[in-house]
């Protein structure tokens, strides 16, 4: 629990709002910004050969290194002042740095969820993953306040960007060490040969083929908002990194209080509905910046309330299900195969959305709403495949909903 809210406040300095802080202070086009900005997912596509890493090396000493040399990679952007580069330098080193963390990450994450799924029992891990959740918003919430201060200073960004890197690097050395204490039931497990043939077994696997097909439409549906929101709150509504701040506070605050009550009742009905519901839920978010504004900006106080409620029952159900579907002796290689697809279809729509932006900024004032609008409609369809996938013991979509309304309870 400690680690992931280490791990959160490592995720709120390297994405989101202070890379685009970033792409800003370096004169970065729009597409740029979506390259950037689709990194951290659109590198899910590595998680094949992570899936082989994860046998070979063993999950917890690559969760360990991986994770670890993911933090460390912002090394050089904390010493670019020392480095003398221009501009046009200095934001090819941005995204070549990122795009080394980003895969690096994604190397960590396969061979850490493939230890979760032994370290939390299954009747435990919605439970389980709601509570961390308390953790994991706690240190977004902070790291966010604390970007905002370093942002909005008088302090001059060629200062406060690489002193974020410097951050970045040390929360690599506390997430080291909290890895280090965490326990593996299983032990040493024996190093493995890379078995290509498993991710033909998954691709074969007839309950896996509703999830895969959800993951990639959605990381595709969610990109073209998630690309472009920062831009959005701080050129068209002429916002500050405060708002920013305060609304990914305000979103932290609501996941702490809903998402252990979306843990029970994925315990209780299954990953599933919740999955399928809190899909549906969050294709609203998009079409509430549609109706934002520079003189209009409180609709982001519902999206803030509204966002925590729905992504902090998808975080969880989106944990739990891959899990649940996953064979134990073959779990890396189907979550690979799960993460691969998300980040393909968040990459290409990235780019795509990236290449929209740019005809908007020449042709429509730069307003990035009608990405918002397609992104809105393309979630709303997604949650009717999510209520598709397979989970034999779970209950259905209605179940859910009247249990919602008598009240969620423990199983």
């Amino acid at each position: 629990m400690l680690e992931g809210g280490v791990s959160e406040t490592w995720n709120a300095f390297a994405t989101g709002a202070v890379l685009t802080a970033w792409a800003l202070h370096l004169g970065a086009d729009p597409i740029t910004i979506a390259i950037l900005q689709s990194l951290s997912t659109g590198a899910q596509v590595l998680h094949g050969p992570a899936g082989f890493l994860t046998e070979w090396v063993g999950r917890k000493r690559l969760a360990i290194v991986a994770m670890t040399g993911a933090r460390l990679a912002w090394a050089p952007m904390a010493a670019l002042p020392l480095l003398g580069l221009d501009r046009g330098g200095a934001a090819l080193l941005l995204i070549a740095v990122a795009a080394f963390s980003a895969t690096l990450q994604v190397i960590g994450q396969n061979a850490w969820g493939a230890w979760m799924g032994d370290v939390v029992p299954p009747t435990l891990r919605g439970r389980f993953f709601g509570a961390r959740t308390v953790f994991v918003t706690g240190g977004a919430a902070l790291a966010s306040l604390a970007c905002a201060l370093l942002l909005e200073s008088e302090v001059p960004r060629e200062i406060t960007l690489p002193g974020i890197a410097a951050l970045l690097c040390a929360t690599g050395l506390v997430s080291a060490g909290l890895l280090a204490q965490q326990v593996d039931p299983l032990g040493r497990v024996p190093r493995t040969r890379p078995d290509p043939r498993a991710y033909v077994e998954a691709l074969r696997d007839p309950r896996a083929h509703g999830l895969f097909v959800y993951q990639l439409l959605w990381g595709a549906a969610v990109a073209p908002a998630a690309a472009f929101f920062s831009l959005h709150v701080l050129r068209t509504l002429q916002g500050g990194f405060f708002l920013l701040a305060a609304h990914a506070i305000a979103i932290a605050l609501t996941r702490v209080f809903t998402a252990p009550l979306w843990g029970r009742a994925v315990d209780r009905w299954g990953a599933r509905p919740v999955l399928a519901v809190c899909s549906f839920g969050i294709s609203m978010m998009p079409a509430i910046w549609v109706f934002t504004s520079p003189d209009r900006v409180w609709p982001l106080a519902i999206d803030a309330m509204l966002s925590g409620l729905w992504w902090g029952g998808h975080g969880v159900a989106s944990f739990d299900l891959p899990l649940g579907i996953a064979p134990a002796k073959r779990r890396s290689y189907y979550l690979a195969l799960f993460a691969m697809a998300s980040g393909l279809g968040f990459g290409v729509s990235s780019l795509m959305a990236g290449v929209g932006a740019d005809w908007l900024a020449a042709n429509a004032g730069g307003d990035l709403r009608p990405l918002f609008a397609v992104s809105a409609l393309a979630r709303a369809s997604c949650a009717l495949l999510a209520a598709r996938v397979h989970e034999p013991e779970a209950s259905s979509v209605r179940s859910l909903i009247f249990g919602l309304r008598r009240g969620v309870s423990a199983p």
